[in-house]
């Protein structure tokens, strides 16, 4: 066993003799997901327990780093023995010479030395009798003693107490120190000398907290060795501190490349430990995958990577691997302990976060039901690593030779890096395209179409001519976008809250005699992405120019149907009586669109939405450009319960389409027939959503959907005006008209907002402005053309909340229903004045400032008599995910590129005079009939 991994045993065993009790032995899984995403963003340190363990002992967490630059000296120091070394060194002794005089005298120390714990350490009292001496004309032996005496007064870490510039002159052999330029040899006997990382120790101060050791790399480089932290929090402040220490001002340094979590391994009866860690193999093997995936879609190196063997299913059973994506550690720092390193993708935070807070939650709580036992299917057998082409062949539909000239395309390149100097190839088991995905549980509802982009892949692969390492990555680049596996897992792999868990999920308390609300009929729009994700080739504007990858048009319409059917289903136990109708919707009429009848004879609607697609400059669809785009699922007007919800959402979990916020929304339709008699209770309710539409913005709306629903700007006159409103239906609409209640920008339809009120208004809109949907997509690509100052008014008696993001699964779905009816609870049941102000939509202050996001949703849940718990986990989600997205280089803020591209028109006319139920004006032709 090396020295490092003694200390790193010895770290370990300190971090657990020293742990404090553990708290909450009956947390689940989700609890611990959830508590991980705390202290990532608020730094709490709360120990993580190990449910099952005899001792009490918390999960662990350390990392490695590696790096050659001086920025070493920033954490850590030679230590005294060997500082002394080189200042003896004859080659360096001009240098030592000038050094230890100019020291003595005062020279290139460091100001406000403090240790771990804030007290101030000084340099021992110097030797008297080391002021005078003339160091260049001492004898051998007087310069050893006098050397020593020196040294004596430095207590430890010697660079410590000298300044950084001089610390950085050393290094590099530059600065204060001339004489390191006249000879060569000096030069490289110093760098040489300095770079014995093994007994270097960390600076006094924030660095003994975070650093045990240094390790020197072979290729002469050093790696620093974190002590293992007995937090998540004190983990994440490692890191923090470390990456903004040795980062530049605009940037951090590079995270830790290696990490690692250790835990005691829960022990059971035999049987049970044997399905323990059949399923903790699950986990890991998912892990890999994801690890894997995530590295080729980003084309990060990891195909040229030295140390990147993929390992397979039997290795992975037995809890301990070698080196690869990640290394399997049992038993390796103490006895029965399991651990995982984290050996790629650590640089990316979300990547570190969820794979980091995946492997802990699961394993520590021994939640890992809905995960299937490894052994229950193969996906990384030896077969996968030697692939057979002729059953390769028969498995894809494809010929022998196409397989077996794509296979020695792949594997006749080289790596980009060496293995102990010699070159190698890439190895074959990164063709991902080629594991047998059908086997796996959580992928059968796709397991055709990944067969079908795999095939594809194969022949795209087959067809290069002498392909290079850039070739195919950028294959196996597409081929993972389109498939759409990094979703998959993430929903596979992640804790789910569930419902028993939660009290009334989707109803809110109303006082006795008052209206409840949880009977008021409501709308809803549910979305999924397809099975394959569109992969396309664009310009240099952005514009497409070619598909690689999505699903066929007799694919998608199949997918679509079978939604349809597996939705009525579940709620007639039968899945005929679907039926494919024509519609026209938003503007054109490219949508495939099912409809069908649930038991209470409600009428359902499953249709192609979110269609990319080209025009040309004359406004002509270009063939074959409609693509992409998702599935929506349209309710009837339904009073929603928990059984309709969860009808719709496993349904799309057994045909392989999964919610997701960047693919579509999830609209909620109110009735608002209940307001005619009273408009007071319309405006208190608009009232309320201002001032609460931030955190509820925040929790439930994608930055990126601020384009399809755009937060209205809120006049001070307007806003006085709802929360003392009196008067009736016509006035109110009126009112609303007057201040411009709808999305004003030019090529953006009125409706874009978070509410869209245009059939409570239609009565006073100007009826030049009344008109049929028109296309927003053409509009773009025509400069405008189909567009005019418009608004859609149909028949349907309805408010639609556009703002939400499809709900990742059902008791999502629930909570965003929840916060409308507490909406209307309040509004309808209640004549208090509303005392909140308008909330400014802005998701960047949440993400800058996390407290104020707490702050907003304290305040909401008191208001509407909501659990703070209950929505909590949502605003730390889009915390993270909000930051991410903050952080692209693609990022412009929504308002910034809307005013530019999109400015607002300020003449809309004035409302005319209310026009009563038989003299309305609509819009002609068909629209999505939310309400039957």
């Amino acid at each position: 066993m090396s020295i490092r991994i003694l200390f790193c045993l010895a770290l370990i065993l300190s971090s657990i003799a020293h742990a404090q009790k553990a708290p909450g032995v009956d947390y689940s899984s989700y609890d611990i997901f959830q508590m991980i995403m705390d202290q990532s963003i608020n730094l709490k340190a709360v120990e993580i327990p190990v449910l099952g363990t005899n001792r009490e002992v918390p999960v662990t967490f350390g990392a490695e780093k590696e790096g050659s630059s001086a920025k070493i000296l920033k954490v850590m120091s030679p230590n005294k023995e060997l500082f002394e070394n080189f200042l003896r060194d004859e080659e360096n002794r001009e240098f030592a010479n000038k050094f230890i005089q100019e020291f003595i005298a005062g020279k290139h120390r460091q100001k406000n030395v403090v240790n771990s714990e804030g007290e101030v350490v000084s340099l021992l009292p110097l030797n008297a009798e080391l002021r005078n001496l003339e160091w260049s004309t001492l004898s051998e032996v007087d310069y050893e003693a006098a050397l020593k005496k020196f040294i004596e007064t430095f207590p430890k870490s010697p660079f410590s107490f000298i300044d950084a510039k001089t610390r950085m002159d050393i290094f590099r052999q530059a600065g204060e120190a001339p004489s390191l330029h006249k000879s060569p040899k000096s030069n490289w006997a110093l760098y040489t000398g300095l770079k014995q990382y093994d007994t270097w120790e960390p600076l006094l101060g924030e660095a003994e907290l975070y650093i045990e050791l240094g390790h020197r790399e072979l290729n002469g480089g050093w790696e620093v060795i974190f002590k293992p932290q007995k937090t998540y929090a004190a983990f994440e402040k490692m890191q923090t501190w470390f990456r903004t220490l040795l980062g530049s001002k605009n940037n951090l340094f590079e995270a830790p490349g290696h990490q690692r979590v250790v835990m005691p391994l829960i022990q059971h009866l035999p049987e049970e430990n044997k399905r323990y860690e059949d399923r903790a193999a699950e986990v890991s093997r998912m892990i890999q995958t994801y690890i894997i995936a995530r590295a080729l879609k980003g084309k990060t190196g990891v195909l040229g990577a030295r140390y990147g063997d993929i390992h397979n299913d039997s290795d992975l059973l037995n809890l301990s691997t070698s080196r690869g994506p990640i290394r399997l550690e049992r038993n390796r720092f103490y006895e029965n302990s399991i651990g995982i390193e984290f050996r790629a993708g650590m640089k990316d935070e979300v990547v570190r976060r969820f794979v980091q807070a995946i492997y802990i939650s699961r394993l520590s709580r021994n939640d890992m039901s809905d995960i299937a036992p490894l052994s229950s299917y193969s996906l990384l057998t030896r077969d996968v690593f030697d692939y057979d082409q002729y059953l390769t062949a028969q498995r894809l539909d494809l010929s022998s030779k196409i397989v077996k000239k794509a296979i020695s395309n792949f594997t006749n390149i080289q790596k980009h890096e060496t293995n102990n100097g010699r070159d190698t190839h890439l190895p074959i088991e990164y063709l991902m395209p080629l594991w047998p995905w059908e086997n796996a549980p959580f992928l059968k509802g796709k397991a055709e179409d990944l067969k079908r982009i795999s095939r594809e892949f194969i022949v795209k692969l087959a067809e290069l001519d002498n392909p290079t390492y850039n070739d195919v990555a950028e294959l196996l680049s597409a081929w993972v976008t389109s498939s759409d596996l990094i979703r998959d897992i993430e929903k596979y792999l992640t804790p789910q809250k569930q419902l028993d868990q939660v009290t009334s999920p989707l109803t809110v308390k109303v006082k006795e005699g008052g209206i409840d609300v949880n009977k008021i009929d409501l709308g809803n729009e549910f979305t999924a992405r397809m099975p394959l994700k569109l992969k396309g080739e664009y310009d240099a504007n952005g514009v497409w120019t070619s598909t690689v990858y999505d699903m066929t048009p007799e694919s998608r319409e199949q997918k679509i149907k079978a939604v349809a059917e597996s939705i009525k289903e579940n709620f007639t136990g039968s899945r005929e009586g679907v039926t494919k109708i024509d519609t026209i919707a938003h503007g054109h009429s490219l949508a495939i669109a099912f409809n069908f009848n649930d038991a209470q004879n409600r009428t359902w609607r499953v249709e192609w939405d979110g269609i990319s697609r080209n025009y040309d400059t004359e406004g002509n669809l270009v063939e074959g450009s409609a693509r992409g785009g998702h599935i929506e699922i349209v309710s009837p007007k339904y009073n929603p319960t928990m059984e309709d919800i969860s009808a719709v959402y496993s349904a799309m979990e057994k045909e392989g389409v999964i919610p997701d916020y960047k693919m579509g929304g999830s609209h909620i339709n109110i009735d608002y027939t209940l307001f005619e008699k009273n408009p007071a209770a319309l405006a208190r309710f608009l009232t309320l959503f201002h001032s609460h539409r931030g955190i509820i913005a925040f929790m439930f709306q994608h930055m990126n959907r601020l384009r399809s629903a755009e937060p209205v700007e809120i006049s001070q006159n307007l806003d006085l005006k709802l929360r003392n409103f009196n008067g009736t239906a016509e006035e109110l609409a009126t009112l609303l008209y007057k201040e411009k209640y709808f999305n004003q920008r030019h090529n953006r339809k009125t409706r874009y907002t978070h509410i869209d009120v245009t059939n409570f208004m239609g009565r006073v809109i100007p009826e030049q402005f009344i008109m049929p949907d028109f296309d927003v997509v053409k509009a773009r690509f025509t400069g405008g053309q189909g567009w005019a100052q418009q608004f859609r008014v149909t028949k349907h008696t309805k408010l639609e909340m556009r703002l939400f993001d499809a709900p990742a699964n059902e008791l999502e779905a629930a909570f965003q229903i929840k916060v409308v009816r507490a909406l209307l609870n309040k509004a309808l049941n209640e004549t208090a004045p509303i005392t909140g102000k308008v909330e400014i939509v802005d998701h960047e202050a949440y993400v800058k400032n996390p407290d104020l996001a707490y702050q907003a949703l304290y305040k909401m849940a008191q208001d509407l008599d909501l659990k703070v718990d209950d929505y909590m986990p949502y605003v730390m989600n889009k915390i993270v995910v909000n930051k991410s997205y903050i952080q692209s280089k693609f990022y412009v803020p929504w308002k910034d590129y809307a005013d530019k591209n999109y400015p607002k028109i300020q003449d809309w006319g004035s409302p005319e005079k209310p026009r009563g139920s038989n003299n309305m004006y609509y819009s002609t032709g068909m629209c999505k009939a939310l309400f039957n």
